[in-house]
């Protein structure tokens, strides 16, 4: 008897060396350039297969990954990982492919990149140009933690549609066939309100935990979302559809990240976006 393991998708991946692999082999040495002050790359170059311009710093083959469902996830459908600095969001693309393979794009924003360096890369500087709010998202953006965030989301895309059914790309075929987007979404435009972009939401929760797990029960909804600057775009542009749709997220992130263990003593309390970190 056949049995539907793959509708019940809440189970998120321990994927933590992979994560710290990717890391290491694409952005760390990079990020140290960008905080030296080193970093002299052109971020103009063109590449029409990612529908995006910046600046490539290394493309890896799934093949590479050691974590068990990666391996599997790999001899089912395997991926090229591209990371760098693109004018483009970090997203998973399952419709376009490189040399017959799906890839993963995993990219920190161009934009806050451009302004960062043509400012001599001064923080400082930049806070005289832009809103205080804009320098403590690129200064959050080139941490670790907030790249091993996106990775670990993106990642989970991969995984999560592979090993169960496909059913990602199936849920966006039936939207579009039906010619009804709201399949897609939670009462949005926004396919970040899916029910398989919070999953992978939830994924980048997990890497902020464990990066700050000692004070993980002391942070505030906000104060996470600070640290997962992805999250706070998102959070920026939840706000912008009105009270209901926020809330409908904020119950579904929530009532998810309980199950998984990821949320902190502080984190039910009342959002209050004032509230800094340190």
């Amino acid at each position: 008897m056949k049995r539907y393991r793959y509708l019940l998708l809440e189970r998120t991946f321990d994927i933590d060396k992979d994560v710290d692999f990717i890391y290491n082999e694409i952005f760390k040495s990079h990020i140290e350039q960008l905080e030296n002050k080193t970093f002299s790359l052109d971020l103009n170059t063109n590449y029409p297969l990612l529908s995006a311009k910046g600046k490539l710093f290394k493309s890896m083959d799934s093949n590479e990954l050691k974590n068990e469902d990666s391996q599997l996830a790999n001899k089912i459908n395997p991926i090229y990982i591209i990371g760098g600095i693109f004018d483009t969001d970090s997203k998973t693309v399952f419709n376009r492919k490189i040399e017959n393979r799906n890839f993963i794009v995993i990219s920190i924003d161009k934009d806050l990149i451009d302004i960062y360096i043509k400012n001599n890369f001064s923080f400082k500087k930049l806070s005289t140009i832009v809103p205080e709010r804009t320098v403590q998202l690129l200064v959050k953006s080139l941490k670790e933690s907030a790249i091993k965030s996106m990775i670990y989301h993106e990642l989970s895309h991969w995984l999560n549609n592979t090993l169960h059914n496909d059913h990602i790309i199936k849920t966006i075929k039936l939207s579009i066939k039906y010619s009804n987007p709201e399949i897609l979404k939670l009462k949005t435009k926004s396919v970040n309100l899916t029910h398989f972009e919070i999953d992978a939401q939830i994924h980048g929760i997990k890497q902020c935990k464990r990066d700050n797990e000692k004070i993980w029960n002391k942070l505030t909804l906000f104060q996470l979302f600070k640290l997962y600057p992805s999250l706070m775009s998102l959070y920026d542009e939840i706000k912008e559809y009105g009270l209901e749709v926020k809330n409908i997220w904020l119950q579904t992130l929530l009532k998810r990240m309980h199950r998984e263990n990821l949320l902190g003593k502080n984190m039910t309390l009342p959002m209050i976006d004032s509230y800094d970190i340190y």
